[in-house]
């Protein structure tokens, strides 16, 4: 594929692309790093949206066990509009924050408030602030928010949105919290924040700092819950059955993960081309990516290599065809995967994907109650998916399986043997079985598993898995 395009301003800094002769592209030579917050910085669709300003930015994608977002402020200057300086803040105009450890440097009518702050004017590494949306009229929409300049050292704002802020109306003895629609899970580690009637303190003491952890124990209903402190089972954490004037709890860990993230990209509708991004997944919980074009009226082209750290020459590349608007990878292991994406033209997009490695791992267990086989702690009702070119690692170092064999058979009840390896003894430590799908395995081909707890039974048969195609990413 070769394009020709002429425009402004040379620049092929972060241009690596084989055939293509690019003119006049756009000059951003900054290279800024953003460590993105699924829960967070996404909506509820789990989609981020990309945005022209962010060119030469790396999006690392880590850590989706927290829903906190937080970077410190190093620097306010004092004006008409107060502006604020934090590195790589990667904040949108109209997100909505709240700030520690400035109190002093408020003006006195802000003072002594848990308040709001609505995000505008932003830069890389600078935005302006206007308070936002309190319970106090009075110190709504202010811009000019301190009383003087400064450079700070412990200060930062943690970024909220209604996935993880939600408001409190009241409390109960002993621990029940009332909130409206809360869609909250028991487990989830919670913070609390201005717990209060008026000015009359509703927390214990020793409770009454918004760093203190507290989990969710019980569910009540859809607007009440029941918590207890993280480290301890103490059950005096309010005075008083109360109402609370303006209160909120954020959630500060998951017990579910947040495995998947969208990527839109933006339109460009200017006469420069050459923005770049590059995204980096660090985590290795995340299983699912799309990169999307906005609203699928633009093109995507490129190519996606997957790699292998089990088998030597096993690489093998799928490209796009010339209407892809999107890629997308789902339930597949892509930690240390790298996705790097070029404007190449006003509705051209230009993606190099490289998946770090194609093995699918999965952790077998022996339920001795049932007498049957456990892949990732469930039992398999539909039979396991085996991608062609892919690897598959199966776990069979549980205790539990001790005193068990296991089998793979196809549907003449022959036993598999080519590519298949074992690895130590089944039951002890580090035993698995690697299952290479090359090309001599049959599309739709099914296969099942035979296994034998040898102290109470003979060979049980359970379906196992059916042979399939990857399908191409590009869409």
């Amino acid at each position: 594929m070769f394009y020709n395009i002429n425009y402004k301003d040379i620049s092929t800094n972060n241009l690596n692309i084989t055939n293509l002769y690019i003119n006049n592209f756009h000059n951003n030579n900054i290279n800024n790093i953003f460590y993105i917050n699924i829960f967070i910085h996404t909506d509820l669709s789990n989609n981020y949206y990309i945005n022209l300003n962010q060119s030469s930015t790396t999006f690392i994608i880590q850590n989706i066990f927290s829903t906190i977002y937080s970077k410190f402020i190093t620097k306010i200057d004092k004006n008409n509009k107060t502006l604020f300086f934090s590195n790589n803040h990667n904040l949108k105009n109209n997100d909505i924050i709240f700030i520690n450890n400035i109190d002093s440097l408020l003006n006195t009518n802000l003072q002594n408030n848990f308040i709001l702050f609505q995000v505008h004017n932003i830069t890389n590494n600078t935005f302006n602030l206007k308070s936002y949306n309190n319970f106090n009229n009075s110190i709504n929409n202010i811009f000019n928010i301190v009383h003087s300049s400064a450079i700070l050292t412990n200060s930062f704002f943690n970024l909220i949105s209604n996935k993880n802020f939600k408001q409190i109306t009241s409390v109960s003895k002993f621990n029940i919290i009332h909130s409206n629609n809360h869609q909250l899970q028991i487990n989830t580690i919670i913070q609390l924040f201005n717990i209060k009637y008026n000015s009359q303190d509703i927390l214990f003491s020793n409770y009454n700092n918004s760093s203190i952890l507290f989990i969710i124990t019980n569910i009540i209903n859809n607007n009440t819950f029941e918590i207890k402190t993280y480290n301890d089972n103490n059950t005096n954490i309010f005075t008083i059955d109360s109402n609370i004037t303006y209160g909120f709890l954020q959630i500060h860990t998951l017990p579910t993960l947040n495995k998947s993230i969208n990527f839109i990209l933006p339109i460009n509708n200017t006469n420069s081309i050459g923005y770049t991004y590059d995204i980096i997944i660090n985590d290795i919980n995340i299983n699912s990516i799309s990169i999307k074009t906005f609203n699928n009226t633009n093109f995507l082209i490129g190519f996606s290599k997957f790699s292998s750290t089990n088998i030597t020459g096993s690489d093998f590349i799928y490209t796009s065809t010339d209407n892809s608007s999107q890629f997308s990878l789902s339930n597949l292991p892509i930690s240390q995967s790298k996705f790097k994406i070029i404007n190449i033209s006003k509705n051209i997009w230009y993606l190099q994907s490289y998946i770090f490695n194609n093995k699918i791992t999965y952790n077998i267990k022996y339920d001795i109650s049932n007498n049957i086989l456990l892949f990732n702690d469930s039992i398999l009702t539909n039979r396991l998916i085996l991608y062609k070119n892919f690897i598959y690692e199966f776990n069979i170092e549980h205790n539990s399986l001790l005193n068990n064999n296991i089998i793979f058979i196809d549907s003449s009840k022959n036993y598999i043997f080519k590519n298949i390896i074992t690895f130590g003894k089944i039951g002890t430590p580090s035993s698995k079985i690697i299952f290479y799908i090359n090309d001599n395995f049959n599309i739709n081909d099914l296969y099942d598993i035979k296994y034998i707890n040898t102290s109470i039974s003979n060979y049980n048969t359970n379906i196992f898995a059916i042979i399939s195609n990857f399908n191409n990413p590009f869409i």
